[in-house]
């Protein structure tokens, strides 16, 4: 008798409840979409080392969060894609990045991504030192990671 008392009909006020909840966080327009307010940037990364590289984003100085763009091999060139969400408040970015095999890390100083493309070269010692690498920004009217690469290997750029 105990089990059947527990067995009571839903109460009808629970479905006007979640009904309306599911309609008003169908309307909240109140919040522009992310993609809106910060857009997609593509990074150019080329690996000096002989290490492959983990590439993390920190999106806020307050938290130890970091996003993951990828991995870039020993002496390779890639282009990985940063999330808006990955991005700082005033549109700019913070890298840190891992050397596997080895305890070292760097992080990287913040570099505004508005109107240009930024470009990692990453230069690390024998132990995994990644001291030497180097984050910096490119003119957007030069974008490309043909242009970054010859820019950083000292070449001249191709237009």
């Amino acid at each position: 008798m105990r089990f059947a008392k527990r067995l009571e009909a839903p109460r009808p006020w629970a479905g006007v409840v979640l009904l309306l909840l599911t309609a008003g966080l169908a309307c909240d327009r109140t919040r522009p979409a992310m993609d809106e307010t910060r857009p997609e940037v593509m990074l150019d990364v080329r690996n000096h080392s002989a290490f492959e590289v983990n590439v993390f984003a920190l999106p806020s100085p307050a938290s130890p969060t970091r996003v993951r763009l990828g991995s870039v091999f020993a002496f390779t060139t890639t282009e990985l894609r940063v999330p808006p969400a990955a991005l700082r408040q005033g549109l700019s970015l913070v890298l840190y990045l891992h050397a596997i095999g080895s305890s070292s890390s760097w992080i990287s100083p913040e570099v505004s991504v508005t109107g240009v493309r930024p470009c990692l070269d990453i230069h690390a010692d024998m132990s995994g030192d990644l001291r030497m690498s180097v984050l910096y920004s490119r003119i957007a009217a030069d974008t490309g990671s043909e242009h970054c690469r010859a820019a950083s290997s000292g070449k001249p750029s191709r237009r």
